[in-house]
C-alpha cells in the first residue's frame, strides 16, 4: 500500500468517526434537530396509544413486522459474514495487493456484518420482550413507571436496529476498499453525505415540537 493509498484510507476512517462524534454531540445537546430523536417521540405517542386502549391486533401486527424485518436482516448479515470469512481464508488475494492486507480488508468487512448481525439479534430479543410487556394488565399505581420502562425498551430496540442498518451502510465503502483506498474514500464521502441527509434532513416533523 503506497503513501497516497494510506492517506485515503486514514481520511475515510477519520471522516466516519468524526461524523458520528458530531452526531453524538447533536443528539445530546440539540436532540430536536436529529431525526432519530424525533422518531423516538413518535414511538412515545405509539406506546401511549397502545397502553391507552385495547389495540391488540395492531400491536401484534406491528411487532410481527419489526421482528420479521430484524430476523431477515440478521440472517442475511450472518450469511454474508460467514461467506466473506470463508473467502478470506481460502481465496487468493487481489493482484498487486499483499496477502496480509487483502485478508485484513476481508476480515474487517466480515466483522462489520458480524456486528450488524449482533445488533439485529438484540433487536429481535427486545421486540419479543415487548410483545409480553404490551399485554400486561396495568393499574393506576404502576402505570407511570411501566410506561417509562416500555418506552425505554422500545427506544433501545430501535437503537439496535438503527446501528444494525448502519453496519449495512458501512459495508459499501468497505467493499469498495477492496479496489483501493481512493474508492474507500469516495464511498465514505457518499455515505457520510447520505447519513447526514437521513439524520438531519428536512423539517417535516415540526408538528412534533412543543410550544
Amino acid at each position: 500500500m503506497d503513501g497516497l493509498d494510506v492517506s485515503f484510507t486514514l481520511l475515510a476512517f477519520v471522516l466516519v468517526v468524526a461524523y458520528h462524534l458530531y452526531l453524538y454531540i447533536r443528539i445530546n445537546h440539540t436532540p430536536h434537530v436529529v431525526r432519530f430523536s424525533k422518531i423516538n417521540m413518535l414511538r412515545i405517542l405509539w406506546v401511549d396509544s397502545v397502553l391507552g386502549g385495547k389495540k391488540d391486533v395492531m400491536v401484534v401486527q406491528t411487532l410481527r413486522n419489526w421482528i420479521m424485518s430484524s430476523s431477515f436482516l440478521a440472517s442475511t448479515a450472518i450469511i454474508i459474514a460467514l461467506g466473506i470469512l470463508n473467502m478470506a481464508l481460502t481465496a487468493e488475494q487481489q493482484k498487486h495487493t499483499p496477502e496480509a492486507l487483502w485478508i485484513m480488508k476481508l476480515s474487517l468487512l466480515a466483522i462489520n456484518f458480524f456486528l450488524g448481525f449482533l445488533n439485529f439479534a438484540l433487536a429481535v430479543r427486545l421486540y419479543n420482550h415487548l410483545a409480553f410487556l404490551l399485554n400486561i394488565p396495568l393499574n393506576d399505581a404502576t402505570y407511570t413507571d411501566f410506561r417509562q420502562f416500555v418506552i425505554k425498551t422500545l427506544n433501545r430496540t430501535a437503537y439496535y436496529y438503527n446501528v444494525g442498518m448502519r453496519h449495512y451502510y458501512f459495508s459499501i465503502p468497505l467493499a469498495l476498499w477492496l479496489l483501493g483506498g481512493f474508492w474507500l474514500l469516495l464511498g465514505t464521502l457518499v455515505l457520510v453525505f447520505t447519513l447526514y441527509r437521513l439524520d438531519f434532513g428536512g423539517n417535516d416533523m415540526q408538528w412534533l415540537q412543543t410550544e
